[in-house]
């Protein structure tokens, strides 16, 4: 079979840090949105996907929210950046739905969360598949860690129900693999997830730990399907450049 390749750029937890500064000096710093989009390069072969916790953490992010109470400025930075796709966060809902919505509605990529639902329905941001210039399709899934029911506060959460991550990915990335396999065949499923991973994702975690986030079983013993998984919750600015031949 002819080989295809995918480029994916990868952002996660940028924390409302867009300019490439620290707020503490006007050194410029290796960090920020506009530092990582800068690397961006695109062709139809490419994503660009963000893992959410991109709306708290900065002076920016305060200033959004105390002062215009309008997330869309982040949007349209995502926008400007070319973004295809977007999970959320833990801290995406620190300031309530209505602010959330204010970001996702101004968004022109797709976010996916597929462990997030309408209260007593369906799941509110579904997995899709993407279908790259060279025909290759992807299975795009989303999830965050369900500690959010814990952490926040209940009224940040009104109208939505977080459900256990791990089997709401393994249903979606098994319904993506179902379908290409038996539709057309050239496919590969990949999980952009918001778990609660402050290590290494390659060590092995134990269940129960206490609720810092950490005590998720590590997702690749339990979602093996998953061909391209992009764990993130790290507090600090990632950017991952990575590609794969299928």
């Amino acid at each position: 079979m002819e080989s295809k390749k995918l480029t994916i750029f990868f952002t996660s937890d940028l924390h409302a840090y867009i300019y490439p500064t620290d707020y503490r000096s006007r050194e410029e710093r290796d960090i920020g949105l506009v530092k990582c989009a800068s690397r961006f390069t695109r062709d139809g072969n490419t994503l660009i996907i963000d893992g959410g916790d991109l709306l708290q953490g900065s002076p920016l992010g305060a200033f959004c929210h105390d002062t215009l109470q309008n997330a869309a400025p982040f949007a349209e930075m995502m926008n400007c950046c070319g973004y295809d796709y977007v999970t959320l966060g833990n801290h995406d809902f620190n300031y309530g739905m209505p602010y959330l919505e204010s970001y996702l509605n101004a968004l022109r990529a797709r976010c996916v969360c597929q462990n997030i639902r309408w209260d007593g329905a369906g799941v509110r941001f579904p997995a899709c598949i993407h279908t790259l210039e060279n025909g290759l399709r992807i299975g795009i899934v989303g999830i965050v860690t369900d500690y959010v029911n814990i952490w926040e506060r209940p009224e940040h959460l009104s109208g939505i129900t977080i459900s256990d991550p791990i089997p709401a990915a393994a249903a979606a990335l098994a319904g993506c693999s179902v379908n290409e396999h038996t539709e057309h065949g050239n496919g590969a499923p990949g999980q952009s997830q918001h778990s609660g991973h402050s290590q290494d994702p390659g060590q092995p975690q134990s269940p129960g730990q206490d609720h810092s986030g950490h005590g998720m079983p590590a997702p690749s013993a339990d979602v093996s399907f998953a061909q391209a998984m992009v764990p993130h919750h790290q507090q600090a600015l990632e950017m991952t450049d990575r590609k794969s031949v299928v």
